[in-house]
């Protein structure tokens, strides 16, 4: 399993429970802390995403020296960001049977980073240093503070110097998705291919991401995929009666579509 775009030592609270409900039901699962996590050595904001999906095939190939595990049956599920590695990986690597993409990132990154506030689209231009994007940054929240209370002004003012530091160390990775067309891998995956997505997700729409995945996989030739699209579940494949914020981590209850898997 791949998690998203943010390092978390042995997966994030949304992804940990799918891979432990898969476990219960006899389904290896490998589970890695990303680079710079944990005790993973390397800087995933420093990588590209050719490096991350080669991070994939390396798991991949380690569960075709396990015992427990029919080398014919590896698959990789990636969610959000990863669903532009996971395709990556599955188009380079022989080992990769079949490719499952929750929340997946499928369309140009320009169409999902034009949602984002000017100072932290700024993140994917490939000509500011990084003294110049801080400064954009800055500007963005400075701008941002004009429509928030008081109260919520001091809480985020405290905690900008800590989010402008990680959005520049998050640049390079950050180009190098704004420098990556996802429809270069997918229209040469022919392999079986299941994309779930929630009606509620806010991170990334699921019509504006689905519809470029099928025209890729047509284009593909692959007569063995799935699109899905589950009432009420949101980004983090959580249950929710009211769409969440983007962004948002606030606990919701614990349903994930492992039987769709």
């Amino acid at each position: 399993m791949s998690e998203g775009q943010r390092s978390s030592a042995l997966m994030s609270a949304s992804a940990s429970p799918c891979a432990d409900s898969l476990s219960r039901n006899g389904i290896v699962v490998l589970r890695v802390d990303d680079r710079g996590a944990g005790r993973s050595a390397g800087q995933k904001q420093l990588s590209s995403l050719p490096q991350l999906a080669g991070d994939l095939v390396a798991g991949v190939g380690f569960l075709t020296t396990r015992p427990e595990v029919n080398p014919k049956r590896i698959g990789i599920i990636g969610h959000s960001f990863a669903g532009l590695t996971a395709p990556i990986a599955a188009v380079r690597s022989n080992d990769v049977a079949f490719v499952i993409t929750l929340a997946g990132l499928m369309t140009d990154a320009r169409v999902n980073f034009e949602r984002l506030p000017a100072g932290l689209l700024a993140q994917s231009s490939p000509t500011l240093s990084s003294s110049e994007l801080e400064s954009r940054l800055r500007d963005a929240f400075t701008s941002a503070m004009a429509s928030v209370s008081d109260q919520e002004r001091a809480s985020v003012q405290g905690a900008m110097a800590a989010i402008v530091s990680q959005c520049v160390k998050a640049a390079p990775l950050r180009r190098s998705q704004a420098l990556t067309d996802p429809g270069d891998a997918l229209r040469a995956l022919t392999k079986p291919f299941l994309a779930i997505h929630g009606a509620r997700d806010r991170d990334l729409d699921a019509a504006t991401n689905l519809g470029p995945l099928v025209r890729y996989l047509g284009k593909a030739a692959n007569a063995d995929f799935t699109v899905a699209t589950i009432p009420d579940i949101d980004h983090w494949m959580r249950v929710c009666t009211e769409p969440s914020e983007p962004g948002s981590h606030a606990p919701r209850c614990g349903f994930r579509p492992t039987s769709s898997i």
